[in-house]
C-alpha cells in the first residue's frame, strides 16, 4: 500500500494508541502494522536528527539559559507554564544579558543555524511529497472490539479516518 511519507506517521500513530484496546487480532494487527511502518520511518526520522555542531549549540543555549534565568530556593531553574509549553522564567534585568548572550551565540553560529534549517526544510518537503509502499496486514472488520467504537468515538473516527484503507470491511 503506497501513501506518502506524512501519512504513514499519522497511521503509526493512531495505531500505537489503538493498540491498548482489548481483543487480542485487534492487538496483534496494530502492533504487527505499527512495527512494520515504525522500522520505516525511523529511518527517514534519522533524516532530520541535527548534526554534532548543531546540538553542541544547542547545549550552549541551554546553558546561557540556564545561567540567566531565575532560580527556585533549590537553585534549580525556575520553570513557567506546563508540559510542552515550559519555559525559563527571566527577571527583566537578565532577560537583558540573556539577549546579548543568545544574541553574540547565535551570530558566532549562523552558518550552523542555516544549516541545521535548510536540513529540516528538504526533510520537510521530503515527508510531504515523496510516498513510500509498506505492505500492510489488512484488519477485518470484525475483530475491531466494541469497547473502542463505544469509550471514545472521537478516538475511534480518527482511527477510522486514518486507517480506514488498513481494514477489510465485511
Amino acid at each position: 500500500m503506497e501513501k506518502k511519507i506524512i501519512e504513514w506517521f499519522r497511521i503509526e500513530s493512531e495505531l500505537s494508541n489503538a493498540k491498548t484496546y482489548p481483543g487480542w487480532p485487534f492487538q496483534v494487527w496494530c502492533t504487527i502494522n505499527e512495527k512494520k511502518i515504525k522500522d520505516i520511518l525511523d529511518e527517514v526520522r534519522k533524516k532530520s536528527t541535527p548534526g554534532e555542531s548543531y546540538s553542541e549549540f544547542l547545549k550552549k543555549a541551554e546553558e546561557i539559559k540556564v545561567k540567566f534565568c531565575e532560580k527556585t530556593t533549590t537553585g534549580e531553574p525556575d520553570l513557567e507554564g506546563s508540559g510542552e509549553n515550559r519555559r525559563y522564567k527571566f527577571s527583566e534585568e537578565n532577560k537583558k544579558d540573556f539577549d546579548k548572550e543568545i544574541t553574540k551565540l547565535n551570530k558566532e553560529n549562523e552558518s550552523i543555524i542555516a544549516e541545521y534549517s535548510d536540513m529540516i526544510n528538504k526533510y520537510l518537503e521530503y515527508i510531504t511529497t515523496d510516498s513510500f509502499d509498506i505492505d500492510i496486514k489488512l484488519l477485518n472488520s470484525k475483530n475491531i472490539p466494541e469497547e473502542y467504537f463505544q469509550e471514545h468515538p472521537d478516538k475511534s473516527l480518527s482511527f477510522l479516518n486514518v486507517c480506514l484503507d488498513l481494514v477489510n470491511i465485511e
